[in-house]
């Protein structure tokens, strides 16, 4: 329950950030991510040329400052008030879920696999 939205505008500057709250109000233009990309500068170009898109980045997990992991992110232009809002997922998230559903379908397929041999040994 961790999940969230953010704020920035076309500047870039943040508008409202509810894990990095040290970047709120803050001049993002030469902000980058320890891969050294201008993530938010990407954002704002992203915008002015599609009005929405996806970004990929580095970036803390959640609140926990010290991790940072790979994250998609997919961002959106609200042009009355010249804001991009965006929300991510982390890049690990959808590997697990991918490796959940994998393992799932797995079983399944063994199970079924199983009933199949058993009734043709049966007949």
């Amino acid at each position: 329950m961790k999940d969230y939205f953010w704020i920035n505008d076309m500047f870039p500057k943040m508008v409202v950030h509810p894990y990095r709250t040290d970047l709120n109000g803050a001049d993002l233009s030469e902000y980058t991510d320890p891969d050294g990309k201008k993530i938010f500068v990407e954002m704002v170009k992203i915008v002015n040329q599609y009005g929405d898109g996806y970004v990929e980045y580095m970036w803390q997990w959640q609140d926990e400052e010290e991790l940072i992991i790979p994250k998609i992110s997919y961002i959106k232009g609200f042009k009355p008030w010249g804001w991009i809002i965006g929300t991510g997922v982390y890049v690990d998230d959808i590997r697990r879920e991918i490796d959940s559903l994998t393992n799932n379908l797995l079983q399944i397929s063994l199970f079924i696999l199983l009933i199949i041999s058993m009734l043709l040994a049966f007949m």
